[in-house]
């Protein structure tokens, strides 16, 4: 956590001038509301497995493989989100990544443990431990609120689970 800074600006983008395609970024520790904007090929792992990510999301944007092998991996990672609309790990238009190995739960509404999105092709997602439940916060509705479509509007106060992958316009993916 300490030399993050040192390879993302403060947005989360990558330091390309340190880091290059295909090298490997191996994360150790814990790291918390910090962003992964990837957009070269490059590994992201845990050798050690002992990095947890919480509330920060890997983004791999526009990636593409020109050897067209899985030189592009996730893998070894312990995530936990409770981001709304963001996911874990999201794969936006890109091809050639696999993603393997990697402990990922998330509480946020619409905040999948993993998205490929946007002509993700050609990608892997295996032997990943995947969790999500999405608590549900809501107050009774008291009488004076009561009108006709009432039960469409009532809760049971239960959590809910999505899916745990996220597929928009996602081909040749397994």
């Amino acid at each position: 956590p300490e030399n993050y800074s040192k390879y993302f600006d403060s947005k989360g983008n990558l330091n390309k001038s340190l880091v290059h395609a295909n090298d490997t970024i191996n994360l150790s520790g814990n790291f918390s509301k910090k962003n992964f904007i990837i957009n070269i090929p490059i590994t992201v792992t845990s050798t050690e497995n002992d990095a947890l990510l919480k509330n920060s999301p890997i983004y791999f944007v526009n990636v593409s493989n020109q050897n067209f092998k899985y030189d592009v991996m996730i893998s070894n990672l312990k995530i936990e989100s409770n981001i709304a609309n963001i996911s874990a790990v999201w794969i936006i238009g890109c091809d050639h990544i696999k993603i393997f190995d990697n402990d990922i739960f998330t509480t946020g509404h619409n905040g999948y443990p993993i998205s490929l999105d946007q002509y993700t092709t050609d990608s892997i997602v295996s032997n990943n431990k995947i969790r999500t439940i999405v608590p549900v916060e809501a107050s009774p509705i008291s009488n004076s609120q009561s009108t006709e479509d009432s039960d469409e509007n009532a809760t049971d106060n239960s959590s809910w689970q999505h899916s745990g992958i996220s597929l928009r316009d996602a081909h040749r993916n397994s």
